[in-house]
C-alpha cells in the first residue's frame, strides 16, 4: 500500500512503517463453507504472519480457522427479510468503525464506508443480467427480467450497490478479474483506472503434491474409471448459466 491513498490515519513514530492495523468486514466468516470466507481466512493468516494487526467485524465466525492473534468484533444484527439483511449489517459495521482507528478498512461484498471494497461475488447488476442467459429463448428471458421488477431483493441489492460505489465516499475498488472490472465499466460507468484487479491467490503448501498419483488412482478405482480414461471435473454453482448441459453434449461428440 506504499504511496496509495489508503492511509486514513498516521501511526505514532514508534511503529514500524511496514506494520498496519487492518480491519476486515464480512458478515459471516466460516471458512468451511468455502468461497469468500476461505479467502478471508487465508488473507487474515497472511496479514498476521507478516506482523500486521488484523481485526474482524462480523456477526459470526469460526475462530479455530482464523489466526490466534486476530481481534474479533461481534456485530449483533437483528434478523429479518433477506432483502434487508445486508443493509443492517453494513449499517452496524459503518457505525462500529466510526469509533475505531485503523490504518485501512476493507469491506467484502454488501457493505459500505470502508477504504477498500472487494466484491468477491461481483456486481449484483451484472449477475442479474447474466442470469438471464441461462434461459434458452428470448421470451423466457423477457419473462424472467419482468419478474425481477417485482423482486424486493433485486431492488434492494441494486440500490445498496449504488450506495457502495457511487456514494459520497468513493472506496478503492479491488476485483479478482478483468471481467468484473468490465462489469464496473458497463453497469456503473466506472473508469478502468478506478478499479484494481488482484487475481485470487492460493496457498501452494495447502496440498501435498507427492501423493497425487496415489490419490488419483484411489479416486479412479472408487468410480470404476480406467487409468487411461479421460475424466473432466466441473466445480461450480448455477449449472445452467455455466453451461454444463452443452458441455456434456459437446463432450459426447469428441473422438
Amino acid at each position: 500500500l506504499e504511496g496509495s491513498p489508503l492511509r486514513a490515519t498516521q501511526r505514532p513514530p514508534e511503529y514500524e512503517v511496514n506494520e498496519m492495523d487492518v480491519a476486515l468486514c464480512y458478515e459471516s466468516v466460516l471458512p468451511s463453507r468455502g468461497g469468500a470466507e476461505t479467502y478471508l481466512g487465508d488473507l487474515s493468516r497472511r496479514l498476521a504472519k507478516d506482523g500486521h494487526a488484523v481485526h474482524l467485524y462480523a456477526c459470526r465466525w469460526d475462530a479455530a480457522a482464523l489466526p490466534p492473534a486476530m481481534h474479533f468484533h461481534r456485530l449483533d444484527v437483528p434478523t429479518g427479510p433477506r432483502f434487508l439483511r445486508p443493509w443492517r449489517f453494513a449499517a452496524a459495521c459503518d457505525e462500529a468503525l466510526k469509533h475505531a482507528r485503523h490504518d485501512v478498512t476493507v469491506g467484502f461484498d454488501k457493505t459500505w464506508g470502508q477504504d477498500v471494497l472487494y466484491p468477491q461475488g461481483g456486481l449484483h447488476a451484472a449477475s442479474r443480467f447474466h442470469n438471464l442467459l441461462k434461459f434458452r429463448t428470448a421470451g423466457e428471458r423477457f419473462t424472467a427480467a419482468a419478474g425481477k421488477l417485482f423482486d424486493a431483493a433485486s431492488w434492494s441489492f441494486g440500490r445498496l450497490e449504488r450506495k457502495q460505489y457511487l456514494g459520497a465516499k468513493r472506496p478503492t475498488v479491488v476485483v479478482n478479474s478483468r471481467m468484473v472490472r468490465g462489469h464496473f465499466e458497463r453497469f456503473l460507468g466506472a473508469s478502468p483506472d478506478d478499479v484494481r484487479v488482484v487475481h485470487s491467490a492460493i496457498d501452494p503448501l495447502r496440498f501435498a503434491a507427492d501423493d497425487r498419483p496415489k490419490r488419483r488412482q484411489a479416486e479412479r478405482d472408487a468410480w470404476g474409471v480406467a487409468p487411461d480414461e479421460p475424466v473432466g471435473l466441473m466445480v461450480a454453482m448455477n449449472y445452467r448459466l455455466k453451461g454444463l448441459d452443452p458441455l456434456i453434449r459437446a463432450a459426447a461428440t469428441l473422438p
